[in-house]
């Protein structure tokens, strides 16, 4: 078998989880090791510029494209159950790179908008001039323009159920990031250099990722299902909200159709995006950008947790979105559920130990951030409060309702301002950690349990019960333990979370995930 045909070879969501999991774990560990990097060789003030850089390109990459990576990736499963891939894949490839491009020239011709409003807001960074300020927005809308495109083609990659793929790209990226920040630094210890680094990285990233998504789609012919017959995509259609495909993918049409949700799906995107970011410059502008720098480090260490989870929800969603298009859905919600509840302890388990141990690894920073390790608690609660959003978020996917992503990030945006305004002006950096983490879950679980409610969703109490897990982390270290402990201790010789037949379901697919290794099947 060809090293194309192995890459893009879909299994179980076992399997997928398995291998996709695994993969995220070596890249976020990678990372981490930059985190620790960057806060040795660069000065509290420069990791923060660091930091408002990334923050402008992670805002800015869903607007160069207009929310289409959203689009792709819900469509990519749809084009594929009626074997019209290829064609979606043809009328993609030139209209989102136009788009991003004349999009990214109009945040050229504003940068200096926008260099006042990120870099030079609030307490501006010593010794740093304003020719160089706009030099940083401009590697940062320049990164955003590459991290568009590459978030596209993975959209398309994740679509596909491709995960080794998806893993592979993901892999070289963090390789080459790491790589090339080292011997910048090493040169030019700033913020920019950072910058200048990741773009080089992105651009290397995103061209092999193309050249693979290309080979994968001219391999794929002879395993692609065939297209169903008229009936049958009328009957996928029913009670989902999506129109069958013409027997033509018409380019403006459908590009028309994508461009429509992914709009909707950007305003939930941006939001979120928003949100993760905005105790981050509200530290930034109400304090310095030394503060900034230390908020931004501690942030940083907290996430990988909750992208831990979303490549599993990433696994999860395209799965089910292709079982929610061609088998019972009642059979799909059982899946849905039991996956979710076990991706949500699994990582809130981490959390706990993560925090439990932060007064250890935290002595690995520089003097500067050593005595913030009370961060750690409600920085961690913020992330995993947004992960236990997933089951909302992806029943709102299915039923082409994104709008209700975006409400919960301007409930949780509004709480966390609120709380930020009342705590930051008392407590300093400490107030904007635990504005972030208190004001999240509320925003979530209030928004969640609404269209839960609202939609009738028939979810289990043990399911909703999630939605609060995330509270422990507010409690001292010794009580968030022993109440994990015996939260699991219940799960374990209880059906407090997983009822018999849940249970049954994650030991079947435990032990088929284990047999697969043992057979040696790629």
């Amino acid at each position: 078998m060809s090293l194309v045909r192995r890459l893009f070879l879909t299994g179980s969501l076992t399997e997928s989880l398995g291998i996709y999991v695994s993969m995220t774990v070596l890249q976020r560990g990678l990372g981490l090791v930059r985190v620790f990097v960057l806060t040795w060789l660069l000065t509290v003030e420069q990791y923060g510029l660091w930091g408002l850089g990334a923050m402008l390109f992670a805002i800015g990459a869903p607007i160069v494209t207009l929310g289409s990576t959203g689009g792709v990736e819900r469509y990519v499963s749809l084009f594929e159950a009626r074997g019209r891939l290829r064609a979606f894949y043809r009328m993609m490839r030139w209209s989102v790179p136009v788009l991003a491009l004349v999009l990214t020239s109009a945040a050229l011709l504003a940068s200096d908008g926008i260099t006042s409003l990120i870099f030079a807001a609030g307490k501006g960074p010593h010794g740093v001039t304003g020719d160089h300020q706009k030099l940083i927005c401009w590697a940062a809308i320049a990164n955003a323009l590459l991290l568009a495109l590459y978030l596209n083609m993975l959209a398309f990659l994740r679509g596909m159920r491709a995960h080794r793929a998806v893993s592979a790209v993901e892999i070289l990226f963090g390789l080459t990031f790491t790589a090339m920040a080292l011997v910048v630094l090493v040169v030019a210890p700033t913020g920019l250099a950072v910058l200048l680094a990741h773009a080089a990285a992105m651009v290397i990233s995103l061209a092999a990722g193309m050249v693979l998504l290309h080979l994968g789609l001219e391999a794929s012919a002879s395993f692609q299902p065939q297209p169903p017959g008229t009936d049958e995509a009328n009957r996928l259609a029913e009670g989902g909200g999506t129109v069958p495909l013409p027997n033509d993918v018409r380019r403006p049409r459908m590009l028309l159709r994508l461009l429509a949700y992914g709009l909707v799906s950007l305003l939930g995107t941006l939001l979120w995006t928003i949100n993760t970011h905005i105790s981050f410059y509200l530290t930034s502008t109400k304090l310095d950008k030394c503060d900034a720098g230390v908020f931004y480090a501690f942030m940083r260490l907290s996430q990988p947790l909750v992208l831990l989870a979303g490549a599993a929800w990433t696994v999860l969603f395209v799965h089910v979105a292709r079982h929610w298009e061609i088998r019972d859905r009642s059979e799909t919600m059982m899946v849905l559920e039991t996956a979710y509840k076990a991706i949500a302890m699994s990582v809130m388990t981490l959390a706990v130990l993560v925090y439990a141990f932060s007064p250890l690894w935290v002595r690995t920073f520089k003097s500067e951030y050593r005595d913030k390790v009370e961060l750690v608690g409600p920085l961690l609660m913020y992330f995993q409060a947004m992960a236990g959003m997933a089951m909302m978020a992806m029943l709102a996917k299915l039923r082409e309702r994104p709008m209700v992503i975006a409400v919960a990030a301007v409930v949780a945006g509004a709480a966390n301002v609120a709380l930020a305004e009342w705590w930051i002006p008392i407590y300093g950096v400490a107030g904007a950690a635990y504005a972030a983490g208190v004001g999240m879950f509320l925003g979530v679980t209030v928004v969640s349990l609404s269209y839960l409610v609202a939609i009738k969703a028939g979810l289990q109490w043990r399911t909703i019960a999630v939605l609060a897990l995330p509270a422990a982390l507010l409690l001292p270290r010794w009580a968030a333990v022993g109440l994990w402990l015996a939260i699991l201790g219940g799960v374990a010789c209880t059906p407090l979370m997983f009822d018999k037949a849940q249970k049954r379901l994650l030991w079947a697919g435990l032990k088929a995930g284990i047999n697969s290794r043992r057979r040696g099947r790629p």
